[in-house]
């Protein structure tokens, strides 16, 4: 009965997401040229109210659509934008607006748009049920597998390698986000 009740305690406690959240949202449906205004639904951490969990918007996702609960797959829609529970513009997009087919059917949080522009898809980690985020990085020419994200970065920054270094030591999304501003600015 002690290790039950243990090990339900501790499921509960790494549970990706507890709660749900209701944020305003606009919305165009793949072949429609109406947006709509709608509420996504998101799923938010236990213990941590205002941070969500981004497999929110995988798969099938659920709004509040004129007052009526509605249902609509990831793949029928072409662009999604919302505010966080932190206050962050999040932005959505289909395949066919990343300028290269990377995966129909899927939404992409669009990070950065330049000379290498900076998409991101999320998946679940089943051995420790977390959510992953997985890097694309865009140029006119190809799209990066989304593998190793500093050996992408090297790659596509070949001709400024002063920015090797940056690369080396980038820990956060604002390390990436400066190096593709800098990319844009020295070219």
């Amino acid at each position: 009965m002690k290790k039950t009740l243990i090990a339900l305690l501790f499921v509960a406690a790494f549970l990706p997401a507890s709660a749900k959240e209701y944020v305003e949202a606009k919305m165009l449906l793949e072949g429609s040229e109406d947006t709509l205004y709608v509420q996504l639904r998101l799923f938010t951490n236990m213990f941590y109210k205002d941070l969500i969990d981004e497999l929110s918007w995988k798969g099938t996702l659920v709004f509040m659509i004129d007052g009526e609960k509605q249902k609509i797959k990831e793949e029928d829609i072409d662009y999604l934008v919302f505010k966080d529970l932190q206050g962050n513009v999040r932005e959505l997009v289909s395949e066919k607006y990343t300028g290269k087919i990377i995966r129909p059917g899927v939404l992409y949080e669009k990070m950065y748009v330049g000379k290498i522009s900076w998409y991101r898809d999320y998946f679940l980690s089943t051995g420790t049920y977390t959510t992953q985020p997985i890097d694309y990085f865009v140029t006119e020419r190809s799209v990066s597998p989304g593998v190793n994200l500093k050996r992408e970065l090297k790659f596509r920054t070949t001709d400024m390698p002063e920015l090797k270094r940056k690369i080396y030591r980038i820990k956060t999304d604002n390390d990436i986000l400066s190096i593709l501003m800098q990319y844009d600015q020295g070219k």
